[in-house]
């Protein structure tokens, strides 16, 4: 059996500090992986992956709609709900999307390549960041603004290395539901929420 811990240190998200006044913890990603790193050593460049390239558009269009990714996600007044960050309304959408949507993006296709890794391989794979378990297709909330597992099982299945009908249990340890995750899948049958 083999072990995949995806993690790229682009994944920890930094806007000038003020990530700071949110209550969620914008560099667990990095505090985790050096944790790993001082427990497992050697072991831990064998079992790394790491996500070189964000996802892309087209990867986030096969579970997002368009109007979401093109007009609602390039606002920064949507964004500072979606995020729940009031004071990033003020700032410039360049500035957004490199300090947080990029890393979300990252952490998407961190999703990806986990999912890829435990089918491919027949092991355990986790990604350190992701589970943006509140975006839908259509709607971001609760600091979610990509939907990155339901990206990952819409992939799987475009490209064959997940069967249409096989039959999928997803299991949230949050302490809420991931509401986005439960209204993507709502109509699929094969995915046990």
């Amino acid at each position: 059996m083999s072990a995949h811990i995806v993690y790229n240190r682009a994944y920890d998200i930094g806007l000038l500090g003020l990530e700071r006044l949110h209550p969620f913890d914008s560099h667990k990603y990095s505090r985790a992986f050096g944790l790993l790193r001082k427990r497992f050593r050697r072991a831990l460049r064998r079992w790394h992956r790491n996500p070189e390239r964000e996802i892309s558009p087209g990867e986030l269009a096969t579970v997002h709609h368009s109007h979401y990714l093109d007009r609602d996600l390039r606002s920064p007044a949507y964004l500072a709900q979606a995020l729940e960050l009031p004071f990033i309304d003020r700032l410039p959408i360049w500035l957004i999307d490199r300090a947080v949507l990029r890393p979300m993006r990252r952490a998407t296709m961190g999703t990806l390549m986990a999912a890829r890794g435990a089918l491919a391989e027949g092991g355990f794979a986790v990604n350190l960041a992701g589970g943006f378990h509140h975006a839908s297709a259509s709607r971001g909330e609760g600091f979610c603004v990509y939907a990155d597992v339901a990206v990952a099982i819409r992939m799987l299945r475009a490209s064959g290395e997940l069967g249409h009908d096989e039959p999928l249990l997803y299991i949230d340890l949050d302490a809420h539901q991931g509401n986005g995750v439960a209204r993507i899948f709502a109509e699929d049958p094969s995915l046990r929420i």
